[in-house]
Order: structure tokens, then sequence, then C-alpha cells
């Protein structure tokens, strides 16, 4: 699997696990301390998520690292 198909994938984990939750991508950013406009990116694919952000990300979404980079 490519870099790029592994970030739509995660993007669309996360998305999923958000909406799940009903948590909006201000609250996720909040909960986060970091922009919307970042979430929306992550959630989209569009960046490269480093490792302490998907990890801060997966707390607020109660889930775990390895649930969110199964199978990638």
């Amino acid at each position: 699997m490519e870099q790029k198909e592994i970030l739509h994938t995660i993007g669309r984990r996360l998305k999923a696990r958000r909406e799940e939750l009903g948590m909006t991508q201000a609250e996720l950013s909040y909960k986060c301390d970091t922009d919307p406009s970042y979430i929306r990116k992550v959630e989209s694919g569009k960046v490269n998520i480093s490792i302490g952000n998907l990890a801060e990300m997966a707390i607020a979404l109660e889930i775990t690292l390895s649930e969110l980079l199964i199978d990638l």
C-alpha cells in the first residue's frame, strides 16, 4: 500500500470513529489542542500525520493505535 493510500485509510478511520462518538471536528481539535483545519486535512489524507499527533487523536477518540493501523 502506498503512503497516500495509508493516509487516506487512517483519515477515514479517524473520521468514522469521530462521527461514531458524535463529535465534531472542532471538538476533536479542542481535545487535541490543534486547529480544526488540521483535523480536516488529516481526515482527508492530505497531511502526513506524526505518530505523536496520531496517538493524541486516538486517545481523544477512545481508540487504540493498533485499531487505527490494523491491516495497513
